[in-house]
């Protein structure tokens, strides 16, 4: 047998249950902004890629003074458009001297890619020099809702060779 009040608790369930439906969906928007707010939405992984053009190319050993070609490539995956700042430089052996080779800046939109070639007189401060290059930009990490400054670099060693006549 069937009970008017199991179908009135039914009934009212069910309109419970609608209304918070129907509710929930005419305040999407303000139930989104605050899921957002508490970082429980999920957020698209941004980064950037640094790396040599030519791993296998790189100088091993150099003359100093003699223009080397230093080429990388940068690769933006941080979703928006970024203004990236690099700067060449290179390091004695115990890091304690560091001259700047040369430097320069792009701008380069969400999933661009740009290879850079410089050519660049390496000189031989130390019997084993690093050659850098340090990569400045705004990216914006998870929980972070403004770009703060990130900083990546990649190096490689080279020994300067002095020819004597």
């Amino acid at each position: 047998m069937i009970s008017w009040r199991r179908i009135g608790l039914c009934g009212g369930i069910g309109v419970l249950v609608a209304a918070i439906f129907i509710g929930g969906y005419a305040h999407r928007a303000l139930i989104v902004r605050r899921l957002d707010t508490w970082k429980l939405l999920p957020r698209p992984e941004r980064l950037t890629e640094l790396y040599f053009d030519n791993i296998t190319g790189l100088p091993t050993k150099i003359t100093p003074a003699t223009p080397q070609p230093v080429g990388f490539v940068v690769r933006n995956l941080e979703a928006r458009t970024v203004e990236y700042h690099y700067v060449l430089r290179v390091a004695s052996l115990d890091g304690k001297i560091v001259r700047e080779l040369g430097n320069g800046s792009f701008r380069l939109e969400a999933n661009h890619t740009l290879t850079t070639t410089s050519a660049v007189a390496i000189p031989a401060l130390s019997r084993r020099v690093q050659v850098q290059v340090r990569l400045r930009y705004g990216s914006i990490p998870w929980g972070y809702n403004a770009p703060v400054t990130e900083v990546q670099q990649i190096n490689f060693w080279a020994v300067p060779v002095i020819r004597t006549p």
